[in-house]
Parts: structure tokens; sequence; C-alpha cells
């Protein structure tokens, strides 16, 4: 049995909104998130120290101990790790029988969580999985899926450091005055180590302009491991449009970012402004303003579709709408689409069905519908 190492993408997700330093000594003097990139700060040797004792008086039992060799970053958003553990892994009333084991895999950004595989060493044993959190449980696995309980806590984990920004794929804006356009690009922080930087430096839709970094409680200037931000910045008029994909690249004078390992490889991507699509949960920056609670997340396709209620009253679309209703509306059975032909129109066109739902009074189709139509019709009725 080897682990399967796509799961590690999973437990980084669970890790962007905080991160455990208590147990690690991996603390780095302020100079360290100060100093531009090309001055190397000083900082503590990276190293992987593994302790971990049995962790109950029962069942199956293991301990741990090593150091474990630290390698590049891997496309996970982790680093790579391998060498060689003394293990011990029996049932509780079992003599101990210590032996050496080798294991490869990986250790999260932060320093909290290893996973490996067992190479050599041990025909029964399969897979380690460390956390390396105060109160928390390890195992080492065995090919028979036991699991050898353990508790890692004193481990010493001191990984490189890295301040390292990415685009979220996400960009807003509003038009303002004076033929100018608030951009607010997300980013995330994907390193160990706090961006800091009084300037963001950013190429949007190919103008380079200054901008200014927030986390998420609008503090200027600092954004923590794993924590999402913005840089907003302001354009010329016009540059940007709903529904617009625009390449973007972070950090353009390497003036926010460092670290041990290559922090501008992944600057360049591709953004998308707000557009409602067909299948779009409905929101306010989608929609570009308030949002009726009836309507909140729900989506064009599910409310024509009759999955959900978007009115007031309760009913849902096939309450007045279906076959034989004798409605100029009357939608067969099975899913619509936009583009279906149903009678004389389809949802999307200049003459379909969206545009004579705005046409009739309020007192028949809500304000707050009429308004998603509306939007959904200026982004292209897709």
């Amino acid at each position: 049995m080897r682990l399967n190492h796509g799961l590690i993408g999973v437990a980084l997700a669970c890790l962007s909104h905080g991160v455990a330093t208590a147990q690690h000594d991996d603390t780095q003097p302020e100079s360290w998130e100060h100093e531009p990139h090309g001055h190397e700060p000083p900082h503590h040797e990276p190293r992987l120290e593994v302790h971990c004792r049995a962790q109950n008086d029962f069942g199956y039992i293991a301990s741990a101990h090593g150091t474990l060799e630290l390698g590049g970053r891997t496309p996970f958003n982790s680093v790579a790790v391998s060498g060689k553990l003394e293990v011990d892994t029996r049932f509780v009333e079992a003599s101990s029988q210590p032996r050496h084991i080798g294991v490869q895999g990986t250790i999260d950004i932060y320093g909290q969580y290893l996973f490996a595989d067992v190479t050599w060493g041990a025909d029964d044993l399969a897979s380690v999985f460390f956390s390396f959190g105060a109160n928390t449980t390890s195992y080492i696995g065995g090919k028979d899926s036991t699991q050898y309980q353990t508790e890692c806590s004193t481990s010493t984990v001191r990984l490189p450091q890295v301040a390292d920004l990415v685009a979220t794929k996400k960009l807003r804006f509003e038009n303002i005055p004076e033929a100018l356009q608030r951009a607010q690009l997300e980013v995330l922080n994907l390193g160990n180590a706090t961006i800091t930087g009084p300037v963001a430096r950013v190429r949007i839709a190919g103008v380079d302009v200054d901008g200014t970094l927030y986390n998420g409680a609008r503090t200027q200037n600092a954004l923590a491991p794993g924590e999402q931000g913005t840089i907003e910045a302001l354009l010329p008029g016009g540059t940007l449009a709903r529904c617009g994909s625009y390449a973007v690249i972070l950090d353009l004078d390497h003036r926010l970012q460092s670290g041990a390992y290559d922090p501008f490889a992944n600057d360049a991507a591709q953004v998308e402004t707000p557009c409602l699509r067909w299948g779009t949960p409905i929101t306010e920056e989608v929609l570009g303003g308030p949002v009726d609670p009836l309507l909140a997340y729900q989506t064009l396709d599910s409310i024509v579709n009759s999955q959900v209620v978007a009115r007031g009253d309760g009913k849902r679309c096939n309450a007045c709408h279906f076959a034989g209703s004798g409605m100029s509306y009357s939608p067969p059975a099975g899913t619509i689409t936009p583009t279906q032909q149903i009678g004389t129109h389809a949802w999307s066109g200049f003459d379909g069905w969206a545009y004579e739902f705005l046409n009739q009074p309020d007192t028949l189709k809500p304000a707050h519908l009429k308004g998603a139509f509306r939007r959904w019709l200026d982004d292209g009725g897709q």
C-alpha cells in the first residue's frame, strides 16, 4: 500500500485559514520579513528532527526518532522529505523491538503534517503520518491497515522560509470619477513567512501600476502565511470590463516576496472579472449590487428548473409554467437550458424569454428576479 500524495492538496486547503506555530522553533529575526529579495537575512538552519512517543497504554502503539533531510518544494506546496527513522511498532503488551526504516514523502509548507511512504527496512509497514501540533494523533501505518498510534509534538520543525504571493483568479473592479477604475486583485500567501511591503508593483491587463496590499482585516502592507488578501490599484477607465479574462503579473520589482524557494515562478496568472452566467451562484459581487435573500447563492439554472423557490409567495416556476399549462411559456419536462427552444423563444437572445420576463409587471414577476435576469442579459445571456 502506497500513500496517496494527492491527498496532500486537501490537507493544505484546510490550513489556509491559520497556521499553528506554538510547538515549532521556526521564528525568524524581524529583518527576515523586511529585507528585499537578494539580501539574505540571518536565520536558523532548517531541520526536521522527529521525536514521536507512544501515545496510549492500550492497543497498537509506536515510537519514532530520527533526523530527516529536507528537499525541494513540490507542486502541492509542500517540502520533500526523506531519510532514516528508528521506529518501534507493536501491540502494547509485546516486547519492544526497535528497527530502522527508510521514508520518503512530504511535509506541508507550514510544518504541521508529514506524509511519507516506508521505502525500506520493514516489509509489514506502508506509511507514516506525523502531526506535529499539540494534542494531535499520529500513526505509522501497516500494510494490513493497522495503525500504530504515536504522538509527535516534541519534534523540531524548522522549514526553509518563503514568502510567496499568488493570484486566486478573481479580479473585481469599480468605475470611479476622473475616468479611473479601482481594481481589486485577490491574492494568497502560499508561503510560511509574512509578506510585507509599502508598494505592490503589479501588471494588470498590460498596465503596470503601484498597488497596495491588504489582508482580510483591511490592514495595509502585510499578509500572514496562508492568508488571503487583495492588491488594490487604480487603472485607466475602460481597462477592465465584466466577464473579462485578463493576464496579471505580481511583484514586478521583486520587493514583496523572498525566500529559500523561488517565489517568483508563479507570479503570472489569468484572472477573471465578475460575470453572471446561467450556472453562476448569485452573490453581491456577481450581481454588482445587493442580493435579495431569496436569490443569494442560487443560480438561474436552479430557479428556472424549479429546483428552488426564489419568489416571496413560495411558488416555483413550475407552479404556473409546465407542458400543457396554456401559458405562452410552457416548458416540457426535463432540464431547461438557456439556448433550448421553448415555443417561439429560448431564454437567451435579444427576443428571448428573459426579455419577456423583464417586460412583465412587478406584480407578476418580482423585481429582484427581474434584476438578476437583466444582469444576465447584460453579461451576454450565456
